[in-house]
């Protein structure tokens, strides 16, 4: 009998430390080159960074199929934009997802320095939903940026909006 309880004590130990755990990390830091870092946000549980109400907000919405990893596609907006320029004070770019259910990779190529700030020609990083908000940070103003997408299992349609400030 005294066997049990303590069993039963540990196990609620273990559940409670694993349920601190996961809310701890439901959100989602990666570093890359340069000072590159992805957040990657789960609309569900994390709290969301507002825009900062002083700052040149650009904007530009998208519907879009992906292909399945290894396959993956730049983000285009509807319009037909591939290429993300910020001015010289934006930092930020923000894709806020508004499909659902699709896991994605993602990387972040630098068209003005001619290099990839996140991931690789070959390779892709971050594993989010396309329900999450995904910030990337700590941009260089006054660059020019493609942002490249995969779909983890099979292709996929996204749509939602980015902004850059």
């Amino acid at each position: 009998m005294r066997l049990k309880k303590i069993i039963t004590m540990v196990c609620a130990a273990i559940m409670s430390v694993t349920a601190m755990s996961m809310s701890a990390f439901a959100m989602e830091t990666i570093e890359g080159e340069d000072g590159v870092v992805l957040i990657m946000y789960n609309s569900e549980t994390d709290e969301i960074p507002s825009v900062p109400v002083a700052t040149d907000i650009d904007n530009f919405s998208f519907n879009m199929t992906i292909p399945a990893y290894p396959s993956s596609a730049f983000l285009t907006s509807t319009s037909g934009v591939k290429n993300l320029e910020l001015d010289e004070e934006q930092t930020v770019i923000q894709m806020n997802f508004d499909s659902t259910g699709s896991f994605n990779y993602i990387n972040l190529y630098d068209v003005t320095t001619r290099k990839y700030v996140l991931g690789s020609s070959t390779e892709l990083v971050g594993l989010g939903m396309t329900n999450d908000v995904f910030c990337l940070t700590n941009l260089t103003g006054n660059h020019t940026y493609r942002i490249r997408l995969s779909a983890i299992t099979k292709k996929s349609n996204v749509t939602g909006t980015v902004i850059s400030y």
